[in-house]
């Protein structure tokens, strides 16, 4: 009876978090009002790291939880911190420009509101759409590889449905595993970030979904990220494989719906 109803109750907390994300991404909102960049004075040189730091962050458009703009409060986090390479979600061609143009970053690839920034030079650049699979629009990943010594380090950045069943996660997350199998991208330094909009699930013994299995990677734990005020869901995940992570936290900023991710690989 009491595993029944932890059961009950762990479904409707999911239930809960997953529809509220559904309804917030619906709501009417005026234009974003972007101002003049002001570039960073970053002092960087790659040629002397041993280590890439990555950030990934869902900007939910340059708002925060009241739907005020609040692109360049991100970007003064973001320069706190300065990653080597930076991966955005839910971000538009103009805001990628604005914060690729203020923060300095050389290189970057954007496509379908997901960009990649980078030190680095980007190389082997791909947008995957994943297949139709519900009444809700489409999402996608982007693929980038940077070079980490003699290595190469290929950098995924995805965002997930936001199906309040968690079918249409599901299924995404299955398809990302064949992308990466298919491209054998695990047979290298991989890294995958993003928004999963899922968090694995553990109910008892019999009830278990662990996103790690189905990937076939190693997670990092990263605690709560979503929502930024009160984290209660682990959306925002971090997988990796063939790499060391020596640093990761959970950066406490409310200028988004969600809490950026930041992690040092070696």
């Amino acid at each position: 009876m009491i595993d029944h109803l932890l059961i009950f109750l762990e479904y409707l907390r999911m239930l809960i978090g997953c529809f509220f994300i559904f309804v917030a991404h619906r709501l009417p909102v005026p234009p974003i009002s972007i101002g003049p960049n002001r570039v960073r004075k970053v002092s960087f040189s790659i040629e002397k790291t041993e280590s890439v730091s990555v950030i990934s962050y869902n900007i939910h458009s340059g708002r925060d939880m009241l739907y005020r703009d609040s692109i360049d409060k991100m970007i003064n986090i973001i320069e706190t911190y300065r990653p080597q390479v930076l991966c955005l979600q839910e971000i538009n061609s103009e805001l990628f420009t604005h914060t690729k143009n203020s923060l300095g970053y050389r290189y970057g690839y954007h496509a379908h509101n997901k960009g990649i920034l980078s030190d680095h030079e980007l190389a082997n650049c791909h947008t995957h759409y994943y297949n139709h699979c519900g009444i809700y629009s489409d999402t996608s990943l982007l693929r980038a590889s940077i070079k980490k010594g003699e290595d190469t380090l290929t950098i995924v950045n995805t965002q997930l449905s936001f199906d309040i069943t968690l079918y249409k996660q599901c299924y995404e997350i299955e398809e990302l595993s064949n992308y990466i199998s298919d491209k054998k991208l695990d047979q290298n330094n991989l890294v995958v970030v993003g928004d999963f909009n899922i968090a694995n699930i553990n109910l008892n013994k019999y009830y278990r979904y662990t996103i790690a299995d189905t990937l076939k990677l190693e997670e990092l734990e990263l605690g709560h990220t979503y929502p930024s005020c009160y984290p209660v869901l682990p959306l925002d995940k971090c997988f990796f494989r063939n790499i060391e992570i020596r640093n990761k936290k959970t950066i406490d900023t409310k200028n988004s719906w969600h809490r950026p991710v930041s992690i040092e690989l070696v």
